[in-house]
């Protein structure tokens, strides 16, 4: 068992303050500082005494790994949200990791470079979900489900339904205009810190809401909206699912490789000048978010659905669904 452990570093002050923020999301915070004078040559952090060093008497740079408990999904995607804005490189958005690359059942976390290159995690450890036995058979009834003769479809009501709610809340993602003049992935990973900070609003309305969403492309900002893409999520995975379209995913982390973002789509269209259009509506249970998503699919057909195919070789869509201009979109978004 180990007592305590630490790090080198270039800047204490500096990384000091990184680490402030970072570990102050996992409930961490400074309980031990060394000085000489003025100068300061270590922090200790933890809660009742130190468990994490940062110092200057040891070598830095060396690209040490140490990963932190968390204690909910909510802290780990905190601790991620904090390191970035207090300048730290993405390095794995909060997400569980798959066990074809050797990770255990229920590991939740994210990585993150520090100042000096350091590779920190924050995990939380957590029993695979099963599914409920009332979700199992709400799933069946849904299979077998017939409406009787002359009657209206109420799982068709349902997903018309969605459908105006989804049309009449159409927000514009906002990103730095300096992008429509970026040509790589490597460009545009310097702008994510400032598109977090731009839409930290419209990803947090959908924060622990289970639900299906569109995202849309305009040419200009009184145009039409396109639809592009549906998908669906359950709430403790829509932050993280929505901001790996809209944001950013990192292909190089195992989570990044296992998922089916349409980073790639949204940040080419960006780059070509385009608006990003995101909408959002709750539908519970999982059963009828399903089926409202596979619908919705069905008759709009969008060219970003065409699961399995590059970007590239995507034909376009015909564009089914009349959405709303921009000038018409209420001022609250989501």
């Amino acid at each position: 068992m180990i007592d305590h452990t630490g790090i080198g570093v270039e800047d204490v002050p500096s990384s000091a303050a990184f680490y402030d923020a970072v570990l102050g999301a996992l409930g961490m915070y400074r309980v031990m500082e060394l000085r000489e004078g003025d100068r300061l040559d270590g922090v200790g952090y933890g809660i009742d005494h130190p468990v994490f060093w940062i110092d200057r008497y040891h070598p830095h740079s060396v690209k040490q790994h140490t990963a932190f408990a968390a204690k909910s999904r909510a802290e780990v995607e905190a601790f991620y949200a904090k390191a970035l804005s207090a300048g730290g490189t993405d390095n794995g958005v909060p997400g569980l990791r798959p066990t074809s690359t050797g990770y255990p059942l229920g590991y939740y976390a994210a990585f993150v470079l520090d100042p000096d290159g350091n590779n920190i995690e924050a995990v939380y450890r957590e029993s695979q979900e099963q599914p409920s036995q009332d979700t199992l058979a709400s799933v069946f009834q849904m299979v077998t489900y017939r409406p009787p003769s002359g009657t209206a479809d109420p799982l068709l009501l349902l997903t018309d339904s969605a459908l105006a709610s989804l049309k009449a809340s159409v927000a514009r993602v906002q990103y730095p205009a300096e992008l429509c003049q970026q040509q790589t992935p490597e460009e545009w990973r310097e702008h994510v810190p400032a598109i977090d900070q731009q839409n930290s609003g419209l990803l947090g309305s959908v924060a622990d809401r289970s639900g299906v969403y569109v995202i849309l492309t305009a040419e200009d900002p009184a145009s039409q909206w396109t639809l592009k893409y549906i998908g669906q999520s359950k709430a403790d995975l829509s932050r993280q699912r929505i901001r790996s379209h809209l944001v950013w995913r990192n292909k190089d982390t195992p989570s990044g490789s296992f998922t089916g973002s349409k980073f790639d789509e949204v940040s080419r269209a960006v780059m070509e000048g385009k608006h990003i259009g995101f909408s959002f509506v709750s539908i519970e249970p999982a059963s009828l978010r399903h089926y409202v998503e596979v619908e919705l699919i069905h008759r709009f057909q969008p060219a970003w659905n065409s699961h399995g195919r590059s970007v590239d070789s995507q034909e376009p869509s015909a564009d089914l669904c009349e959405w709303p201009r921009i000038e018409r979109i209420g001022a609250g978004g989501l």
